[in-house]
């Protein structure tokens, strides 16, 4: 999906490095959410320390940014990422700012 596209779309989306994956919903647009993730992780800032040391180890460019599904309902997208935080296939997840977020590590 081009950038251009990510700034007036919303809903769930990925950041993963390598096999660490980070997934969290954004009511703003996903372009702003990837510019936000990225500047964190340049700045060693990022509130997920597990996807922070991956980016530190594997570098920049091996941060990917991926919208997973594309809603514009808040309800509804808390509902799927409420849905993804219970079904138990993460092996870790976190609040940031009141805010679920999953911080998936495949093995």
């Amino acid at each position: 999906m081009r950038d251009k596209d990510l700034r007036r779309l919303t809903g769930i989306y990925q950041v993963s490095v390598n096999d660490c994956k980070y997934v969290g919903s954004t009511e703003a647009n996903f372009s702003t959410r990837k510019r936000n993730h990225n500047s964190l992780l340049r700045l060693n800032k990022h509130h997920s320390p597990l996807l922070q040391r991956e980016y530190n180890r594997e570098g920049p460019e091996s941060a990917e940014f991926s919208p997973l599904v594309i809603m514009d309902d808040v309800s509804l997208m808390r509902k799927w990422e409420s849905a993804l935080i219970n079904s138990g296939a993460f092996v870790a997840n976190s609040a940031h700012n009141g805010r679920a977020h999953l911080f998936v590590n495949v093995v």
